[in-house]
This record gives C-alpha cells, sequence and structure tokens, in this order.
C-alpha cells in the first residue's frame, strides 16, 4: 500500500482582519512608524510574509527597537483596543443601554426608513421579550 502524507487543511482567513490590499499602518502622534499589507493568506511586512498580524508585529516592533518576547498583533497596529481592566460591569452595562436606547429612540423618531419601520417593530419587540426574560431570572432567584 502506498503511503500518502496527510495534508493540512488551509486556515480560513481571520474576518477581522481588513480586506486585502489594505495597508495597516503602526502610528505614534500622527507620525507613521511603519505599515504592513494585508494579503489573502496573510501580512506582508517590508517585503516578508507572515501568517499571522501578530507575527508581523513582533517583527515590526524589532525594527523600532521594542524588543518583546511577544507583540499582539491587533493592539500593536491598533485593529483593537486593549481590554479596561478592573471596569466595572454595571457602569458597562448601564453606557451600553445608553447607547442603544439612543440608537433606538432616534430609529422610532424618524431615522428608520419607512419601509424598515415593521422590521424595526419586530427587533424591539425582540429586545424587549429578552430584557424581560432575563428581569424573571433574577426575580426567579430572589433578587
Amino acid at each position: 500500500e502506498a503511503f500518502e502524507p496527510k495534508m493540512r487543511a488551509a486556515k480560513a482567513r481571520d474576518p477581522r482582519l481588513p480586506a486585502p490590499g489594505t495597508v495597516i499602518q503602526k502610528k505614534s502622534r500622527g507620525e507613521v512608524l511603519c505599515e504592513c499589507t494585508v494579503l489573502e493568506d496573510g501580512i506582508e511586512f517590508k517585503g516578508v510574509k507572515f501568517r499571522t498580524i501578530s507575527g508581523a508585529a513582533k517583527v515590526a516592533a524589532a525594527d523600532l527597537g521594542l524588543n518583546s518576547k511577544s507583540v499582539n498583533g491587533w493592539l500593536f497596529f491598533g485593529l483593537s483596543k486593549p481590554a479596561r481592566r478592573g471596569a466595572d460591569p454595571m457602569e458597562s452595562l448601564e453606557r451600553t443601554w445608553q447607547r442603544y436606547f439612543e440608537r433606538a429612540a432616534g430609529l422610532v423618531a424618524g431615522e428608520c426608513p419607512e419601509d424598515q419601520r415593521r422590521r424595526l417593530a419586530d427587533i424591539l419587540g425582540d429586545h424587549a421579550a429578552g430584557i424581560t426574560e432575563l428581569a424573571g431570572k433574577l426575580q426567579a432567584a430572589g433578587v
């Protein structure tokens, strides 16, 4: 029986990355320190292809004199914000609710196109039912 090597399936492209061809820049005080290009199957930095944004960021950081054993490419290139440590989850929930409510109120007040108003009513109804369900769970728990 002939030996057949196992082929590894190609990893799917990370959906968080911008579209291929996008140039991502590392900036400091408005000055571009370095940049890389998003490819269909990786990231290119200074003509070298990397499988991950963090691989490219580690080399870019070293070029800038930032010698670290590991670099989070998402944070390095500003594609995501660092998690807030110690943030009060209730304050975060309140802020999120306020933004949601203001946006929903704007849609109800007329920002929503007329042909989408039925959909808006359905969405708000689903959200209200979900919130009512969560509140009911707290009540059932004796809160």
